[in-house]
């Protein structure tokens, strides 16, 4: 029911001004928070109501997702959310701060996968199979057994 309410909201069905409008529409969202602060798209759909807005409130959309990496920090959709963010605004040092810390934090093929990806895009193929032999190697249970092991033969 939440998510109908804040669809009719974002429509202006009062006709009230654009700064108004922001403002009752963050009391919407301070109100869902409340209820649903647990869930990462709350946190990812705030972000991008402010990234929506006339202009773009840009700090403002960043700390919505840093305020929800804080309060759920071992679910990997709000950082690669945040590193799309950062992505998208041509802080790409940022970009891959992020995806890295969410790969460390949360080790799993989808931040792997994510972080492999924007290294690809960036930095080109070569640097992304380096990345992916050193992330087997760290990662692999299989790799840290032969490393523990003393065996040679490690992927």
């Amino acid at each position: 029911a939440w998510d109908h309410l804040i669809k009719y909201e974002r429509t202006n069905p009062d006709k009230m001004s654009a700064e108004q409008h922001r403002q009752y529409q963050l009391l919407v969202y301070d109100q869902f928070i409340a209820c649903f602060r647990l869930h990462p798209e709350v946190w990812i759909e705030l972000s991008k109501l402010e990234q929506q807005q006339t202009p773009p409130y840009i700090t403002e959309a960043r700390n919505a997702l840093k305020e929800g990496i804080e309060l759920i920090p071992d679910v990997a959709m709000i950082r690669i959310a945040l590193a799309e963010f950062e992505e998208n605004q041509g802080s790409h040092e940022a970009a891959r701060d992020v995806y890295r810390g969410a790969f460390e934090a949360i080790p799993s093929a989808l931040t792997f996968t994510c972080f492999q990806r924007y290294v690809r895009r960036r930095e080109g193929n070569s640097i992304n199979i380096g990345l992916f032999v050193n992330g087997l190697n760290q990662y692999c249970v299989f790799c840290a057994w032969c490393r523990c092991s003393g065996s040679s033969s490690a992927v």
